[in-house]
């Protein structure tokens, strides 16, 4: 890994706990992350991939063993992978399809209905948990 994220608290922010955006190579553990508007989120800025004398790209990112509490504010979500508006279908699709190995992992999710759709993955929007997991995107995480 080139970068860590990990054993932070963030709290309450208007917007998103945290952000790796045109990121590679980074882990992202041991954090709390809670009554953000949005907590752990890739996002895709298709504008400058590959672009400039360094190579930018959203790649190889595992994020796991965070903690998160989403808030019940509409439009609120845990973890996703989202991008510009002006990305192309070409751009974005080895993001979404998952050959850019964009990981979330073993995180443990308070969610304040179980039955809500807490979690985004690109064009197709918001997803059940049972919807994330069949990605496959946190296989061995928890919601309650």
């Amino acid at each position: 890994m080139q970068g860590i994220i990990r054993n932070n608290t963030v709290m309450r922010s208007g917007d998103t706990g945290i952000l790796l955006s045109m990121s590679k190579n980074v882990e992202t553990y041991g954090n709390t992350v809670q009554d953000n508007f949005r907590a752990i989120q890739y996002f895709l800025n298709c504008d400058v991939i590959g672009g400039g004398t360094i190579s930018y790209d959203l790649a190889s990112n595992n994020t796991h063993d965070n903690n998160i509490r989403v808030n019940g504010m509409s439009g609120a979500f845990a973890n996703a992978l989202s991008y510009l508006s002006s990305c192309t279908s070409a751009q974005y699709g080895p993001y979404v399809n998952g050959s850019k190995s964009l990981v979330f992992q073993n995180n443990h999710y308070v969610v304040p209905t179980t039955t809500g759709r807490w979690w985004v993955w690109g064009f197709n929007g918001f997803k059940y948990w049972n919807e994330w997991q069949a990605m496959p995107q946190d296989s061995t995480g928890t919601v309650q």
